[in-house]
Order: C-alpha cells, then sequence, then structure tokens
C-alpha cells in the first residue's frame, strides 16, 4: 500500500456505481466504471498472462472490500488465506508501469465464482457499462490507456531507463 503513496496516481473520472467499499483510507485512486469503451480482445490464457507479466495485477474483492483472491502469474485465481474466492462481487484491476504510472479500476464481477476448483483470468467476466466484457478486455484497455498517457507532453522528472 505504501509504495504507492509516492508513485504519481492517475485519476479516471468516470461515473460512479455508488460507494465503492474502501480497505482503508490510504486508497490512493479507486474509480467504479459504469461507462467506458473496451478492446475488442479475444480472452485467452496467453493474453492474461502476457498482461501479468507486463504489470497488470488483478484482485478479487468481497462485499466489504476484502481481497479473497488474486490472479497468479500463471493465469490463475489463487485464493488469499482462507478466504473463498466466490464471496467476490468486485475486481480491483490495477496496471502500473514504469514510469510511475498507475490506473486502478474497480468493477463488479458479472460471474459467479465457484467455490473451490480452478479459475483462470480469462474466463472472467465483469460489468462494464451495459455489457458483460472480459476481464482480459478491461486489462489491455488499462494498458492501451498508458501508453496514450506515456504518448502526450514531456513526462516530468527524470525518466526512467530500463
Amino acid at each position: 500500500m505504501h509504495k504507492a503513496m509516492h508513485k504519481k496516481v492517475l485519476l479516471i473520472a468516470t461515473l460512479a456505481l455508488g460507494p465503492a467499499p474502501l480497505a482503508s483510507a490510504q486508497s490512493v485512486s479507486v474509480s467504479t466504471n459504469v461507462n467506458l469503451s473496451f478492446p475488442a480482445v479475444q480472452p485467452s490464457a496467453q493474453l492474461a498472462v502476457g498482461l501479468i507479466a507486463a504489470g497488470s495485477a488483478v484482485a478479487l474483492l468481497n462485499a466489504g472490500g476484502v481481497v479473497v483472491a488474486t490472479v497468479a502469474p500463471s493465469g490463475y485465481v489463487v485464493p488469499v488465506g482462507n478466504h473463498d474466492a466466490s464471496t467476490a462481487v468486485n475486481v480491483r484491476v490495477v496496471t502500473s508501469e514504469t514510469s510511475g504510472i498507475v490506473v486502478r479500476e474497480v468493477y463488479p464481477v458479472a460471474v459467479k465464482l465457484p467455490k473451490h476448483g480452478k479459475v483462470r483470468a480469462e474466463a472472467i467476466y465483469v460489468v462494464g457499462g451495459p455489457q458483460r466484457v472480459s476481464l482480459v478486455s478491461v486489462m489491455q484497455g488499462q494498458h492501451n490507456k498508458i501508453k496514450v498517457k506515456k504518448g502526450k507532453g514531456h513526462a516530468k522528472g527524470p525518466r526512467k531507463n530500463h
């Protein structure tokens, strides 16, 4: 939580779908999205794994805003502690990259996750406006936003070259 505090945070202004449960007063930017355009991508294991490797982190939250599961680098949903992934009602996707830009968005889960058994990221759908959207499409959309932000103008501060 603390490492995000000193980075520049990109706030995306969107229509709120009611109050999003906040884990703590330190939450940096949480926006619940209802009307965004999402890239038309074919959800696949390969794409999900690639997006996670490129800087997407996915957390599944229960009604109290507690993280009950995350998506591992393998693309599989992994329960956190002894929580049950099937209690997830929201998905938080955080996309960050080396320049320090962070996009953090929360979407309602559109599918009921099974209590036991392996679930892959590409099998998860969320509510994105009037349509159900693949989680992989949301992840791709956030990566696209960061790419667009990088292209315009000049970044403040020293550039990190990796």
